[in-house]
């Protein structure tokens, strides 16, 4: 796991093969039974680069010049 939202509800990882991988695919777990894994369909940095849109979507974060 490389993130977790902020009420434990969701969490995000990779799969151990593919550690070391240039940008893995990211998978989401819901975190209430039962359990499960699902594909993101976006690499580790697509997925982190639309966390980071969506953030300034909502206005918690400015994007950069």
């Amino acid at each position: 796991m490389f993130m977790e939202e902020n009420q434990s509800v969701v969490s995000w990882g990779i799969p151990l093969m593919s550690i070391g991988e240039e940008d893995p695919t990211a998978w989401q777990r819901n975190n209430t039974p039962p359990v499960q894994w699902f594909s993101e369909e976006k690499s580790v940095l697509g997925l982190l680069v639309a966390m980071w849109d969506w953030y300034v979507d909502l206005g918690i974060l400015t994007k950069f010049p």
